[in-house]
C-alpha cells in the first residue's frame, strides 16, 4: 500500500478523537453532533467544533485560526491545523499514530531543502540584532557561567558552535519611536548561521522592564528552534526549553553527561514549526522539560506549563524522531539549569508517548 492506502485503511479505525487525544488536547469528544470547545483556540463558554461521520470528520465553525471561514476537514487536515504541516506530512503522522509505518526515507539533499525551505526572505536579514555582537571576552564568558552556575567550559561550547553571542549594550526599538537603552553587557541566544530567531538578555541578570527576562529580538520567528544548524548527520537532540536550559546542556556535553546536541525552544507556548521537523527526522530526541508549578487558567483548569509544551513537542515529533523520551526527576518548579546547578549529574528519562505523558 502507497500512503494514502494506508490513511485510508485507518481512518475507520483511527479516528479524529484519538487523534486528538494522541495530540495531547484535554477533553476529547465522546461522540458525534455534539458541539464542544474547539481544541485549536480558547472559543469562551460557546463551543464552535464538532466530530462528524462516526468519528471520521469534523466541522470547525470559526475556522482554525478562529476568525473564519468554516472549516471542514478529516484527520489528516485535523493534524495539518493542529500542527502547521503540509498534507503529506500530517498524513504519515496519521499513520504513524495509528500504528502503521509511513514509510519514509529521507536523504541528505531532502535534509538540505528542509533546512532552506522555511526560512522566508522577510525574515532573514531583519532582526534588531544588538550592535557589534560578538564571541564575548573571557571576562564576560565567566561572568555568565557564574550567572547560570555553569562551568566556562560550556559557555565556550556553546559560542563554538554558534547559538551564544555577546554584545556591550543594546538599544531595543519600542512602539511610537521610543526606545530602551540598557547600558550593560548583554548575551543573546541565536542561530548565527541562519538569523531567524534570537532573544537577549542581560549579562547583570536584571531584567529589561516590566519584569521581563528574555527579550525576543524584533523580527525573528520566535517558534524556530535555537541550534538545529549544529546538528550533525546522526547526532541525538537534547530539547530545551528557553536560554538558560540550551546553555546548560551545552556544559552538559562539553563535561561528557549528554552526548546529544542541544537544541532549545523558545518558551513553552511555542510549537515545533513544520518546517524544522524534517531535521528531527530519525533522531533520539530527549526533551528536558520545565517542571513548572501549577498555574490556573481561565476557564478554571490547573496546568502545569512545561510539561503540556513536553506533551505537544512529544506528539508533533511521534513518527518523526526515532524515539523520544522526557527527563523526570526534577524537583517542582526546577528546570534544567536548576537542576545541574543543584548538583544533578545523570539524567533519569522515560519513554513520552503522545496524548499520555
Amino acid at each position: 500500500m502507497d500512503l494514502w492506502d494506508k490513511v485510508r485503511h485507518f481512518k475507520p479505525s483511527f479516528t479524529i478523537p484519538e487523534v486528538w487525544a494522541a495530540l495531547g488536547y484535554p477533553d476529547p469528544p465522546a461522540r458525534d453532533g455534539i458541539v464542544v470547545k474547539s481544541p485549536f483556540r480558547d472559543d469562551g463558554k460557546r463551543g464552535s467544533f464538532q466530530i462528524l461521520k462516526g468519528g471520521t470528520g469534523y466541522r470547525d465553525y470559526g475556522g482554525s485560526a478562529g476568525d473564519g471561514p468554516e472549516a471542514k476537514g478529516d484527520a489528516v487536515s485535523f493534524i495539518m491545523a493542529a500542527l502547521g504541516v503540509d498534507k503529506t506530512d500530517a498524513a504519515r503522522r496519521f499513520v504513524a499514530m495509528a500504528g502503521g509505518d509511513p514509510g519514509e526515507e529521507v536523504d541528505a539533499e531532502q535534509l538540505r531543502k528542509a533546512k532552506e525551505r522555511p526560512r522566508p526572505v522577510e525574515v532573514r536579514g531583519t532582526l534588531t540584532l544588538p550592535e557589534n555582537l560578538g564571541e564575548g571576552s573571557p571576562a564576560w564568558r565567566e561572568a555568565l557561567a557564574r550567572l547560570r552556575g555553569l562551568d566556562v567550559g560550556g559557555i565556550d561550547a556553546a559560542v563554538a558552535a554558534g547559538v551564544l553571542r555577546f554584545a556591550p549594550n543594546y538599544t531595543v526599538p519600542l512602539k511610537g519611536g521610543r526606545e530602551f537603552r540598557c547600558a550593560a553587557p548583554v548575551w543573546a541566544v541565536l542561530d548565527s548561521a541562519t538569523e531567524c530567531n534570537a532573544q537577549v538578555r542581560r549579562l547583570d541578570g536584571a531584567p529589561w522592564f516590566d519584569d521581563l527576562k528574555a527579550l525576543t529580538v524584533g523580527g525573528s520567528w520566535g517558534s524556530w528552534p535555537i541550534g538545529l544548524d549544529a546538528l550533525g548527520e546522526g547526532d541525538d537532540v537534547l530539547l530545551c526549553e528557553g536560554g538558560p536550559d540550551l546553555l546548560a546542556g551545552y556544559d552538559m556535553r562539553a563535561r561528557g553527561l549528554v552526548s546529544a546536541v542541544p537544541v532549545g525552544m523558545l518558551g513553552a507556548g511555542q510549537p515545533i514549526p513544520g518546517g524544522a521537523l524534517p531535521l528531527f527526522r530519525r533522531r533520539r530526541v530527549l526533551i528536558a522539560a520545565h517542571h513548572d508549578r501549577e498555574t490556573e487558567r481561565r476557564d478554571g483548569t490547573r496546568v502545569r506549563a512545561g510539561w503540556e509544551a513536553a506533551q505537544r513537542w512529544a506528539a508533533q515529533l511521534h513518527g518523526v524522531a526515532r524515539s523520544v523520551h522526557v527527563a523526570v526527576g526534577f524537583e517542582e518548579g526546577q528546570d534544567l539549569n536548576d537542576w545541574l546547578r543543584a548538583g544533578g549529574t545523570e539524567l533519569r528519562t522515560r519513554t513520552m508517548r503522545p496524548g499520555r505523558g
